[in-house]
Order: structure tokens, then C-alpha cells, then sequence
């Protein structure tokens, strides 16, 4: 199968071409680091407080804002819109689930030993682009996609470059 993941579906399939090298042909990871830091532990135990305490409501704004540029947010186009709603229906106790997660991982040692082709897509302002350019340089072969402009959730922000990279690579 090929493989294409998103921010955390980025982080699982690191994890599956570590894993299960031999049943896969090829990933596309965007817009997703390495590894989790103390900072950003700290952050997810926060949020993962916040929703407990409030629901997933107060963490609609706060995290729409992390993930869109200042401009997409004023803009308000029709897909941001789609992005709030799913924060807001997020089941509070699957946001805990995923935020623990999120919170304590590290995929940077079997990086070098990914044999299957790579392309990394990440929007060149979203808070995650320097742990996609690790990851351009930790996998051997990796083909990164820079999509200027773009914040976390680059294919809904940019979708004909983001598709346009995608179906180059899966040809």
C-alpha cells in the first residue's frame, strides 16, 4: 500500500515504515516532527487539562489559530470552517487519548533505515516545518515539498499544491 498521513497520520506512518517496512511502497508524511520535546509535552498536558475542565469548545479558537496562518483565519474560507467543527465534535476523551500520545514519542533513531521512497509536504508557517526539515535530511532519499505560505493543515489551506505534490509522487 501507499501511505499518505497528516500532522499525527504523519507521526504514524514514521512509525509503520519503522515497523512494517514490507507493506508499504511508499509515504508521503506532512506536516509532522520527529519527536516530541518537554515544550511540547507541556503544551498537550495543558490542552488535554483544558479539555477536561471545558470541553472541547475552549480548545476550538486556540487550536484553529495554531494550525491556520493569521491571514486564512480572517479570510474564514469554507474549509476552516469544516476544521472548527471537527475540533468541536472531537470526543473529549479521544482528544485525550491522541494529546497523550502526541506528547511522548520519538521516531529519530529508525529515521535512516527507511528504505521506501518519501515525500514530505509541509507548509513553510506551520510550527511543525523545521521537524519536516529534519526529517528531509534523517531519510535517506526523502523529496520535500515546501508549500509557501501554508500553515499545519496544508491541503485544506492549499489544496491544489498539496494534491499537485501527492500526485506527482504516487504517479
Amino acid at each position: 500500500a501507499d501511505f499518505c498521513g497528516l500532522s499525527m497520520g504523519g507521526i504514524t506512518g514514521q512509525a509503520l515504515a519503522q515497523t512494517y517496512p514490507d507493506r508499504f511502497r511508499r509515504f508521503v508524511l506532512c506536516d509532522c516532527p520527529a519527536a516530541s520535546t518537554p515544550a511540547s509535552a507541556q503544551q498537550w498536558s495543558e490542552r488535554i487539562q483544558l479539555a477536561k475542565d471545558k470541553g472541547m469548545e475552549a480548545l476550538v479558537d486556540i487550536t484553529a489559530e495554531r494550525w491556520f496562518p493569521p491571514e486564512v483565519v480572517a479570510a474564514n474560507p469554507p474549509g476552516y470552517g469544516k476544521v472548527r467543527q471537527m475540533i468541536r465534535t472531537t470526543p473529549v476523551n479521544g482528544f485525550i487519548g491522541c494529546a497523550l500520545a502526541l506528547s511522548d514519542f520519538d521516531f529519530k533513531a529508525g529515521l535512516g533505515n527507511i528504505k521506501a521512497p518519501v515525500l514530505l509536504i509541509a507548509g513553510t508557517k506551520d510550527a511543525a516545518y523545521p521537524g519536516v526539515k529534519f526529517l528531509s535530511g534523517a531519510i535517506p532519499g526523502a523529496r520535500m515539498v515546501e508549500i509557501e505560505g501554508a500553515g499545519h493543515i496544508s491541503n485544506i489551506e492549499q489544496p491544489q499544491a498539496f494534491s499537485g505534490a501527492l500526485t506527482a509522487f504516487l504517479g
